[in-house]
C-alpha cells in the first residue's frame, strides 16, 4: 500500500527547497539600467550660423503633462551661454549670438537641452553644431576703479580691441568736470587690450561733501555694443571753512589748453558784519582768460543771479546786480601774473555774522600748459581790491587771511588752488 501523506509530503519539500535556492542565486535585475523618461526634444538648428550674428533657435517636444521648464547649455558657442526658462511650451525659440574665436576658422561645439515636465522627469538631449568664422565677438570689462584726490578712474579692457565708451552717471550732489551735466562720457580707443577712463568729481555743495554710489559703464564702439556696469562707492569729504578767510577753488584739478575750468570763491564766517561784496581782485597766470558770460552769483550752477551760497543768508528781495562782462578785465600785476576784477550788488537784504559759503563762481581758459595757481590781491597802493563791507557801506574790512597770496603761494595748504593744463 502506497503512503500518500507521505509522499505528498516530500514533494512539497523538495519544491521548498527548489524556490529557496532559486532565491539564493545571482541575479541581474538590479543592474539594469532604468528606462529614460521625460519629454523627448527635437533641435532645429538655424542655417548659415557665423560668429557675431543672431540666430534663432528652435526646440520642440512632445509630452502629456505641462507645465514645462526649458534648460540650455550651447557649449560656449553662444550668448547667452545658458537659458533657464520655466513655463514654456513646444515649439520654443531663442535668439543667441553666435560666437567665432576666429576671423577664418569655423568652431564646433555641443548643445544640451533638458525639458522637464510636470511629472518633474527631464531627459538631456545633445546635438553638435559649428559656427563659421566670423567677428571674434567679446564684450568689454571693467577691471578695477579707483577714487583718489577727486579723479575716478575706470579700467577697462576689451578682448577685440574695440573702441569703448565709459560712461559715468552719477546721482543729485555729485558732479563731473567743470559744468559739465550728467550723464558725463569719455571714450577712448583701448590700446593693448586695456585702458583707462578718468572722470573729475565735486560735490554740488563743497562744504557738506557726499557720500554715495555712483553708476559706471563700459560700452564697445561696434554694432554691437556690448556692455559691462558696476555701482563704485565715492567718498568726499565737505570742505572746513576757516573763519574770515577767503578762497578760491578751482572746480577741477586738470584741465587742457582752451578748456573751460570752473572756479569758485567762498568765504569762511566774516570777522565783521557782512552783506557787500565791494570787491574781489582774484589772481591768475597771465595767459587765463575769463569766458563770457560765465559770471554766477553765489553756489555753482542755475541762473547767474540765483539766490543761493552765502546770498541765500543775506536774502536781498530785491535780487543781485551783477556787472556786465565788460567790466570784468585782466590787470597785469608783473610777474607772470594778472588780476581780475569781481563785483555784484545785492539788492535789500541784513547783515550777517554767522554766515559762509559760495561768493559766486565763473570760468576760465587757458591758453598755455603749466601749473596755474589762482590767489588775491587785497590792496594796491591805497586801492582796495578784495574787501567787503556792512549795510553802512563803511568801513572798508578786509579777510584776515587769503586761500593765496598774489603770487599764488598757499596760506590756506589743506584745499588745493592750482590747475594742472596739458
Amino acid at each position: 500500500m502506497i503512503n500518500w501523506r507521505g509522499t505528498l509530503s516530500g514533494l512539497l519539500c523538495a519544491v521548498a527547497a527548489l524556490i529557496i535556492l532559486a532565491g539564493c542565486g545571482p541575479k541581474n535585475v538590479g543592474n539594469r539600467p532604468l528606462p529614460t523618461r521625460g519629454p523627448v526634444v527635437t533641435v532645429i538648428v538655424p542655417a548659415n550660423m557665423n560668429g557675431g550674428w543672431s540666430s534663432i533657435w528652435g526646440f520642440s517636444w512632445t509630452d502629456s503633462i505641462p507645465p514645462y521648464t526649458i534648460s540650455i547649455d550651447m557649449g560656449g558657442g553662444a550668448m547667452p551661454n545658458e537659458v533657464l526658462q520655466a513655463d514654456v511650451t513646444s515649439p520654443f525659440s531663442y535668439s543667441f549670438t553666435m560666437l567665432s574665436p576666429s576671423m577664418t576658422d569655423s568652431a564646433s561645439y555641443t548643445v544640451t537641452v533638458t525639458v522637464i515636465g510636470g511629472a518633474g522627469l527631464g531627459r538631456p538631449t545633445e546635438f553638435a553644431y559649428t559656427v563659421s568664422f566670423g567677428h571674434p565677438l567679446g564684450p568689454p570689462s571693467i577691471d578695477d576703479v579707483t577714487f583718489d584726490n577727486g579723479i575716478l578712474r575706470v579700467y577697462v579692457s576689451d578682448p577685440d580691441g574695440d573702441r569703448v565708451w565709459v560712461t559715468l552717471q552719477v546721482p543729485t550732489g555729485l558732479s563731473i568736470g567743470p559744468g559739465a551735466t550728467q550723464p558725463a562720457v569719455r571714450s577712448f580707443t583701448v590700446e593693448a587690450v586695456e585702458g583707462v577712463a578718468e572722470f573729475r568729481l565735486w560735490t554740488t555743495n563743497l562744504f557738506a561733501g557726499y557720500s554715495g554710489n555712483v553708476t559706471i559703464i563700459a560700452m564697445t564702439e561696434d554694432e554691437y555694443w556690448w556692455s559691462d556696469s558696476v555701482e563704485f562707492y565715492v567718498p568726499i569729504p565737505g570742505i572746513p571753512l576757516a573763519p574770515d578767510t577767503i578762497y578760491a577753488i578751482p572746480l577741477s584739478g586738470a584741465s587742457s589748453v582752451g578748456a573751460n575750468v570752473g572756479i569758485v570763491v567762498v568765504t569762511g564766517v566774516p570777522a565783521n558784519p557782512f552783506q557787500f561784496m565791494n570787491g574781489v581782485g582774484l589772481t591768475v597766470n597771465d595767459d587765463a582768460d575769463y569766458v563770457s558770460g560765465t559770471f554766477n552769483a553765489g553756489a555753482v550752477g542755475g541762473a547767474a543771479g540765483d539766490i543761493d551760497g552765502i546770498w541765500s543768508a543775506i536774502n536781498p528781495a530785491g535780487g543781485i546786480l551783477l556787472a556786465p562782462d565788460s567790466f570784468i578785465v585782466a590787470t597785469d600785476i608783473g610777474g607772470g601774473r594778472e588780476r581780475w576784477d569781481f563785483n555784484l550788488t545785492p539788492i535789500g537784504g541784513s547783515d550777517q555774522t554767522t554766515a559762509s559759503g559760495e561768493l559766486f563762481n565763473f570760468e576760465f581758459t587757458f591758453s598755455a600748459a603749466g601749473t596755474k595757481t589762482l590767489g588775491f590781491q587785497a590792496i594796491t597802493g591805497i586801492v582796495s581790491r578784495t574787501y567787503y563791507t556792512d549795510s553802512n557801506a563803511v568801513p572798508y574790512n578786509y579777510w584776515g587771511t587769503l586761500h593765496a597770496d598774489e603770487t599764488g603761494a598757499l596760506n590756506v595748504t589743506d584745499v588745493p588752488n592750482s590747475i594742472v593744463v596739458e
